[in-house]
């Protein structure tokens, strides 16, 4: 979860993550799981021996790997996200960290949000939301990643197979969008060059549009204000712009 009008991501209880130990040459996982929420949180679970030489990988997934090479092999599911209020859809947002030598993890974020206030009237109404690269560029991906560790400043590489994608589609996780509420979105860390755009999708699929011009860069761990979303009228065959400042 992400706490109101400060860039910090919260824990949540029932949160799991994998922590990679290696035992005699062989990196073996186990999960560990969390029972309390807030900005620090305590994991409890499998058996092995955690020292300096640990890592850790949230969200916990049971087909991960890591290698002597310190990266970490995943997958991830960002095209399609489900907006709850003040934070992003629950475990999407990729993080990495290595255990010290008091079994402490300090994860590191490998990814970026994007935050917008939703004020535009009867947002009740909206069927979905698309977030677009205006240049094309991959800000989502499906399938299978690769995290490397990189000295504490993780960085993610999509595999070849992939599915690449430069629009994300945001549905409610309740039953609707609600006018005045903030919502926040995962991207992969990049320049994207033409900016990005917020299109509004009716239930009829008339679609109003907020469009950004100008470069924006997103780099790990950031979370990126976009503004208020709203006051847009919905067309159909053209999309009303209005431009993102």
């Amino acid at each position: 979860s992400v706490e109101t009008g400060v860039n910090k991501v919260y824990w949540d209880a029932n949160d799991a993550i994998n922590v990679f130990s290696n035992a005699g040459g062989v990196w073996k996982s186990d999960k560990f799981t969390t029972t309390k929420s807030g900005p620090v949180a305590k994991f409890n679970g499998g058996d092995v021996a955690l020292n300096e030489n640990c890592y850790a990988l949230f969200p916990y997934d049971a087909a991960a790997t890591f290698n002597d090479e310190s990266c970490f092999s995943t997958t991830i599911s960002t095209k399609v996200q489900h907006m709850t209020d003040k934070t992003f859809s629950p475990t999407i947002n990729l993080a990495v960290g290595k255990c010290n030598a008091d079994k402490e993890v300090a994860f590191k974020n490998a990814g970026a949000l994007l935050s917008f206030t939703l004020t535009q009237e009867r947002a009740d109404t909206i069927k979905y939301i698309e977030l677009k690269a205006n240049k094309g560029e991959t800000i989502a991906v499906n399938g299978a990643v690769s995290v490397n560790w990189n000295g504490g400043s993780p960085a993610i590489i999509p595999s070849a197979e992939a599915e690449k994608s430069s629009v994300i589609t945001i549905q409610p996780a309740g039953e609707t969008f609600k006018t005045g509420e903030t919502y926040y979105v995962w991207i992969l860390p990049g320049s994207y060059a033409d900016g990005i755009t917020v299109t509004l999708v009716s239930p009829t699929y008339m679609r109003a549009e907020k469009a950004g011009a100008s470069t924006l860069t997103a780099g790990r761990n950031q979370i990126i204000p976009l503004g208020d979303i709203g006051g847009l009228t919905y067309k159909g065959s053209e999309a009303e712009t209005t431009e993102m400042k």
